[in-house]
Parts: C-alpha cells; structure tokens; sequence
C-alpha cells in the first residue's frame, strides 16, 4: 500500500504461514517511498500523463526479487501474488512486463482498479494518468486465460466537489404524521429505507466529510 512497508504486512504473512502457505513479502521501506516523490519533477506528472515506468521500477524490483525466492520454494510450480492498494495496480503492471508464467492467481485487497472519471468538476487524480496508464495497457482480460484475478474491496467513500452543497436533496424528503399527528420530515437513502431527522443530520456530515478527505475521487 502507498506509503506501507513490509512490516505493516507481517501480521497476513504470519497468518498465511501458520495456514502451510509460504509467504514473502517484497522488502519494500517508507523511505523508499520518498523515490515516488521524484514523480514532481515529471512534467507529466503537472499533465496527469505519468507513466508506471521508470517511475515505479524500484517497487517491480521489490516483487521481482520476491518472486524469484518464492520460485525457489515452489519447485516449478505455480504462485500466487497479493496485493493492497496501489500494491494491487502494480502487479498488473508487473505481469504486463516481466510476463505471468509463473503465476496463477493475483489476489487484489482494496485496489482502486478504475482511473477517477474525467471532466467532472472536483475530481483530482491522485495517481496523475498512471491508473489510465495501468487500465490502457494493462487490462484483465488480456491474462484472463493464464491468470486468475480475484479483487476483494470494502466500504468506500465517494468524493463530493468541493464547493457543492452538502444538503439533502428535496427529491429525498418526505413528509409524513406520527401517530399523534405532528408533522415529520424524513429521507429515504438510495436502498429506499427510511431515515429519521437525526439519521438526516448524519448524512449531511457524511457528505460533509467526503468533501473534505474525498477530492481525489475515492473507489
């Protein structure tokens, strides 16, 4: 993951371990992470036109030298490669250029595989054209029949533009009596279940929050 080292991740390799599946974990630090910083000084970077490579060859050496011990265990047969975060998106540039005959499975834990949508106002690429990159030339289907790919993700947050109005569309209000006859206005959220007026007041927040922390379009 951006920023992540390979001790963040030894808790799901000893996990695995104990489970009889070998497991290495590309030696990846924070600092190196400071190499992904040199990426200001592309001028594709200010064009949102980055490309994986020669940016991110540090990181493919990290899984290539991973996968070269992993081979040494599995004795000619097949491995699997896992990968959080960007961690996901870099694998498949991994296999698109040092090739998957080794591998059969790339398992992907919250990886934003879809560049943010374009032309829509408040949305930033975080990733400055390397998800287009990754989604042009390093599409699925092309290892669909070598490679097996299953992508697990969790709740998400959607970013709001910056300057829109994190009120409650009237379209999604309602007025309705109680049983005694007092007026209440309530919402529906999008799986059509109702919501009472705190339950309104939270949503407004939530909308609140995603413009905060949410310009880079989270998937």
């Amino acid at each position: 993951g951006l920023g992540k080292s390979a001790g963040d991740y030894q808790q799901l390799a000893s996990s695995l371990e104990a489970k009889g599946v070998r497991t290495f974990v590309a030696e990846i630090s924070q600092l190196d992470w400071l190499r992904y910083a040199s990426g200001l000084l592309d001028g594709n970077f200010w064009k949102g036109t980055l490309c994986p490579r020669p940016l991110l060859d540090w990181y493919l050496i990290k899984i290539k030298e991973a996968v070269y011990e992993a081979n040494l265990v599995a004795n000619g047969g097949k491995i699997s490669l896992i990968g959080h975060s960007i961690g996901g998106w870099i694998a498949r540039v991994y296999l698109a250029e040092f090739g998957m005959d080794e591998i059969s499975l790339l398992l992907t834990l919250g990886t934003p595989h879809r560049p943010p949508p374009k032309g829509v106002l408040g949305v930033i690429d975080q990733t400055r054209g390397l998800l287009d990159y990754v989604d042009k030339y390093c599409p699925v289907v092309n290892h669909e029949s070598m490679v097996k790919y299953v992508c697990i993700a969790g709740r998400y947050m959607k970013g709001e533009c910056l300057l829109k109005s994190p009120k409650i569309k009237a379209s999604d209000m309602e007025s309705i009596a109680d049983v005694n006859g007092n007026l209440l206005i309530i919402g529906r959220n999008k799986d059509n279940h109702y919501m009472n007026e705190d339950s309104i007041g939270g949503l407004a927040s939530l909308k609140l929050n995603a413009r905060i922390v949410g310009q880079g379009y989270k998937q």
